[in-house]
């Protein structure tokens, strides 16, 4: 669970609140480039 969370954006681990958190994270497992540099490491890890 650690290299998951590590392997976040920044973008979505500094989210303002919750609901924002969430829409980072979606943005960021389904795809969104703009928001991981580092997705790769968490669809290896799923």
């Amino acid at each position: 669970m650690v290299e998951k969370w590590n392997a976040l954006s920044d973008e979505v681990v500094t989210a303002h609140n919750e609901h924002n958190f969430k829409e980072k994270l979606d943005k960021w497992r389904h795809g969104d480039w703009t928001l991981s540099p580092a997705r790769t490491l968490y669809n290896k890890t799923k």
